[in-house]
């Protein structure tokens, strides 16, 4: 039994931890896409337009469409991690977050796959090792609450069907 609840306060600690890196890592990509997308407008966007109103309306399009973008990803962090948190603490959550989860772990995973032409520029090879370095943490946290979840679900299921030995809070707060 005190092997148990040392698994699950270890389990709730990762969690706990993780669900923070989350948030801070969306934050992170909202930071990075818009230090990229200011890149793409000393580049010029690539928008030719007659006018300098066509101009002006193309690149607030952009900048909208942006937002709404940047928006989501964060939300879709601050939901994973937020609950995920909550989930540590033995509070009510949503439990969605765990698919959720999963899709933004894979794709994160998915992602990976732009930094094969990326490697190629060999002028920016440290800016693009590092980015590497900071996906490869994101997916690694991701995988701890996955895992962290589904070993305190299968500790709560197994909780409930073994009624005799029942890990209240209260122990493992001690």
């Amino acid at each position: 039994m005190d092997s148990d609840i040392i698994k699950i306060r270890k389990y709730r600690d990762d969690l706990n931890v993780c669900g923070l890196s989350v948030i801070v890592l969306g934050v992170w990509s909202v930071v990075k896409a818009i230090i990229e997308m200011f890149t793409e407008f000393k580049n010029d966007l690539g928008l030719e337009a007659d006018t300098d109103m066509e101009r002006v309306f193309g690149i607030i399009l952009i900048v909208l469409a942006f937002g709404v973008i940047a928006g989501l990803i964060m939300w879709l962090h601050l939901y994973v991690g937020l609950n995920a948190m909550k989930a540590a603490r033995g509070q009510q959550h949503k439990k969605k977050y765990y698919p959720v989860c999963i899709f933004l772990c894979a794709l994160t995973i998915a992602s990976l796959g732009t930094y094969l032409e990326e490697f190629k520029n060999v002028d920016s090879i440290d800016t693009t090792l590092a980015a590497l370095l900071v996906d490869l943490t994101t997916i690694y946290i991701f995988i701890v609450v996955i895992i962290s979840t589904y070993k305190l679900r299968k500790f709560s299921a197994e909780q409930v069907d073994d009624k005799t030995e029942t890990i209240t809070d209260d122990q493992i707060q001690e």
